[in-house]
């Protein structure tokens, strides 16, 4: 490395190093004006979807590589490689058949598709409950919405009836972990966590449907929340 390229290197980190301690909200996010304009729920849903389709896509070609490597040394168990140039060719090739398992519409494609398809319906069927039956942020709604992904789920993959059951109790858990979670952050903020800028309507952000809270246990400090 000859002293341009020293040079070269420092000024570029001295133009990165200026502009990190120049940003600004609108300049860090220069979308965030047109992000705005869209609809929370929207914005939700779509991280949602596509968060959870990258750890779909990361478990199944975790898992297809791990079968492929199982595989290919059962295969090649009778014919093992004698010199070290073998030994080179046959953990490339090992590599390359691998990569080629991940990266199959099976495995990581497919992954992504069916977990972005289940926080999608999750998310659309949370909104219905909270807009068109509810009227407010509930952990029942992501309940609901967890046993109505697992239901859908178990058809798509046309479950027995068996597997369906535990594909609603694990969708159920699952939107119950979700909802209380939600609750929980809104109870510490005060805000809603799909939508930063929303208060949580009424004192209440703990609810439970059907209960009168006024007559029931008014004033258990644990569940309400100053107004």
């Amino acid at each position: 490395m000859n002293r341009s390229d020293v040079d070269e290197a420092v000024s570029i980190a001295g133009a990165l190093a200026r502009y990190m301690t120049s940003l600004t909200p609108s300049s860090a996010n220069p979308y965030a004006e047109k992000l705005a304009a869209y609809s929370p729920a929207l914005l939700w849903g779509s991280k949602s979807t596509f968060y959870v389709g990258l750890a779909g896509a990361a478990s199944a070609a975790t898992i297809a590589s791990r079968n492929r490597n199982r595989q290919f040394l059962a295969e090649n168990a009778h014919r093992l490689p004698k010199t070290k140039e073998g030994w080179y060719i046959y953990h490339r090739y090992k590599q390359l058949e691998i990569f080629r398992a991940a990266s199959s519409w099976s495995a990581a494609p497919s992954g992504a598709l069916r977990f972005g398809s289940i926080a999608a319906s999750f998310c659309v069927i949370e909104h219905l409950f909270e807009t068109r039956l509810l009227s407010r942020e509930s952990w029942a709604n992501a309940f609901v919405a967890g046993i109505s992904s697992g239901a859908l789920f178990s058809i798509a993959a046309r479950l027995t009836i068996q597997y369906s059951k535990r594909a609603i109790f694990f969708g159920s858990m699952a939107g119950l972990s979700i909802g209380v979670l939600q609750d929980v952050a809104a109870f510490a903020t005060g805000v809603s966590v799909k939508n930063p800028k929303k208060l949580r309507s009424g004192s209440l952000d703990f609810w439970i449907p059907f209960w009168d809270w006024d007559r029931g246990l008014d004033g258990f400090g644990v569940f309400r929340r100053g107004s």
